[in-house]
């Protein structure tokens, strides 16, 4: 679980703040898809889908099976949080500069 928490975040930041993926944040905007914009400008957002996709890639039997890529989500979204919150990491939560106005 511990490596799942650690991928999570460090996925959910590459995405939202890197700059490996800056180029990927630019062409969604200048594409004009605000939603998915929305989506990966925001790391909980994204934490949680990352969540979700991180289910298919590390399963874990369960009873409730259906329910799993949620709580994988919710897991996900609440660890991201919780590590934002403490490390109280401004650039974490900056725009590239390139937001709506």
């Amino acid at each position: 679980m511990i490596i799942f928490i650690l991928i999570s975040y460090a996925l959910s930041k590459a995405i939202t703040t890197e700059y490996v993926f800056k180029w990927f944040r630019k062409l969604i905007w200048k594409l004009n898809i605000k939603p998915l914009y929305k989506l990966i400008s925001c790391p909980n957002c994204i934490s949680f889908w990352i969540g979700v996709g991180l289910y298919f890639v590390i399963p874990v039997p369960s009873i409730v099976v259906w329910l799993n890529p949620i709580i994988y989500g919710l897991i996900s979204y609440g660890t991201n949080k919780l590590i934002n919150t403490f490390l109280s990491d401004r650039e974490f939560t900056e725009s590239d500069g390139f937001d709506e106005k």
